[in-house]
């Protein structure tokens, strides 16, 4: 990944080699706004995003969930801002811990690629009938 943008406010720069590594801040950042992909289908870009973006969040929670996960909530309470009480997400913490993300469904709101992403109404209905209802 490697991309400059020195017209975005702030400055957009992204450098990142191929392959499995441990991002800091920064590097997540970069991973994290990265548009393009592989088959140049710049259009595709924003829709590839999501689903790395999906898969950023998975990781970084199973991660958390190794490491204190008490520590890690008390840690993001302080900046993030939230209407939540810190009792609150330490009790929805807890749920967390045993949450099986190896067999979680992630989805993204089906719709028309153009210079936009146009809402697809009726694939939308589809979707939240599919995983609400569990019909196929």
């Amino acid at each position: 990944m490697d991309y400059d943008d020195s017209w975005a406010k702030p400055e957009l720069h992204i450098h990142l080699k191929k392959g499995s590594q441990l991002l800091n801040g920064d590097k997540a950042m970069q991973y994290l706004r990265w548009r393009k992909n592989s088959s140049g289908n710049i259009r595709q870009g924003d829709i590839n995003r999501i689903g790395r973006q999906q898969k950023f969040v998975v990781k970084v929670i199973k991660k958390s969930i190794k490491v204190n996960l008490i520590d890690v909530i008390n840690l993001c309470y302080k900046y993030v801002k939230t209407d939540m009480e810190l009792q609150d997400l330490l009790y929805y913490g807890s749920d967390v811990i045993s949450f099986d993300f190896d067999n979680m469904n992630l989805y993204t709101l089906p719709g028309k690629i153009g210079n936009y992403v146009i809402q697809d109404v009726d694939a939308t209905k589809e979707l939240i009938e599919k995983i609400y209802l569990n019909k196929e």
